[in-house]
């Protein structure tokens, strides 16, 4: 009897705790089968333990052999030197002196600049600084770059075949290829870049159903008939005229879409009838370059700009120097564009856009700050944020970053 009532005791003393705590009957029932069983058993909790973000941001991906090489480090207090630290022996392989450092009212704290460009050596690592802590691991090697293009290509590739990539997603393949077509594989060795087959593909089976896409499907069928000539004169001439027999149907032709449409129409035909209709959008283009936010505008101005046809040199200058310009600013301003802690962007879309038009300027004229600013997009997206969190990998769609991709493939190839 004493057992028994030892036992009805610990019961009623664990229900009534249970309901001066507010827990629910079900609660109760779990905790009477736990008095049963003893009191070793884990306790439940039932509240979520607020996730910690690291103090050195760092980009997750990793760095490319012979690139600059930089971390931000935050904190309340700094301290004077980091350490790079070897993932596999535990062994510090490099340490530096922390730079720039300032202290932000806003986010009342410091932050510094770890820069570790001299350190070139293949390997996996995490960077540490006393009193602030250590970073996510990254990777250093040869090929980083390389490595994302090819897995992001694979995937569009597999999307062409499966019906399912974006009509943006074919442009942005088209537009990698005709501007470094040395990254692109032959490996079934028919003569012919695997990718122009995949979208090859892709066409039979979709463009004929999609003649609500309008002048960016004419843009994108015109495009790749001017650059599938040389491997199948007959079939690109036959994209060629599916490209213009759907032009002809559209009535509107005063947008961004209907420019990119007469650009690539020109440039693959050298019809007159395209030419004149280009050039009465002159005194529009003259008027400013805000006509640069629509993307359609971009392809087009990037298409005109290498065409092999005739063109209008003033029309020419006055589409490089709006590109040239709106380039300028963004690198100008890229710094706050991408700021570790407090960015001023309006999320991917606008990052997307913005490397897109660094992209097109470095075409058009390479230089090392184009470069520069290039890759510190990329490792803004890549951990080197507030959050210190993959934004590229976190995309439902990565299709807009393939020429970003490329071009960055394409300063280490």
């Amino acid at each position: 009897m004493r057992a028994g009532r030892r036992f009805g005791l610990l019961l009623v003393t664990c229900i009534i705790e249970l309901q001066i705590c507010g827990c629910s009957a079900a609660n109760a029932t779990d905790s009477v089968a736990m008095a049963n069983n003893g009191m070793e058993q884990t306790p439940i909790v039932d509240y979520a333990v607020p996730q910690q973000q690291p103090n050195v941001l760092i980009d997750r991906q990793g760095y490319q052999i012979g690139s600059e090489k930089e971390a931000v480090v935050k904190g309340t207090t700094l301290p004077e030197h980091f350490h790079i630290v070897d993932q596999k022996t535990q062994d510090v392989v490099y340490s530096g002196v922390l730079e720039q450092i300032v202290y932000l009212e806003e986010g009342a704290c410091y932050i510094g600049y770890a820069d570790f460009t001299d350190f070139d050596r293949v390997g996996d690592y995490y960077l540490k600084c006393d009193r602030v802590g250590e970073s996510y691991s990254f990777h250093i090697g040869d090929a980083n770059y390389e490595q994302l293009f090819y897995q992001q290509l694979a995937e569009m590739e597999a999307a062409c075949d499966s019906g399912t990539i974006s009509l943006d997603g074919i442009n942005q393949m088209l537009i990698a290829y005709e501007w470094y077509p040395q990254l692109f594989e032959d490996e079934d060795a028919d003569e012919i870049p695997d990718t122009l087959e995949h979208i090859t593909a892709w066409i039979d089976n979709n463009a004929q159903n999609m003649t609500e896409e309008g002048d960016y499907l004419v843009a994108v069928l015109a495009k790749f008939s001017y650059l599938y000539q040389g491997y199948n004169r007959k079939y690109a001439t036959q994209c060629l005229q599916m490209a213009s027999n759907l032009h002809s149907q559209i009535t509107n032709h005063k947008n961004a879409d209907s420019f990119y449409a007469l650009t690539e129409l020109y440039r693959a035909s050298g019809l007159r009838e395209y030419e004149v209709k280009i050039e009465e959008q002159t005194s529009f283009f003259e008027a400013g370059g805000s006509y640069l936010e629509q993307m359609g505008y971009l392809y087009g101005t990037m298409t005109y700009l290498v065409t092999r046809q005739d063109i209008d040199i003033d029309l020419c200058s006055t589409l490089m120097s709006n590109m040239m310009a709106r380039a300028e600013e963004i690198a100008d301003v890229h710094g706050d564009i991408l700021h570790p802690l407090f960015p001023r962007n309006n999320g991917n879309q606008d990052l997307n856009k913005k490397a897109f038009e660094l992209a097109c300027a470095n075409y058009v004229m390479n230089n090392y700050q184009y470069n520069h600013v290039q890759e510190e997009f990329f490792h803004y997206m890549m951990g080197r944020n507030k959050d210190s969190r993959s934004l590229y990998l976190e995309l439902e769609s990565r299709e807009g970053y393939l020429v970003l991709l490329a071009q960055l493939t394409n300063i280490y190839f």
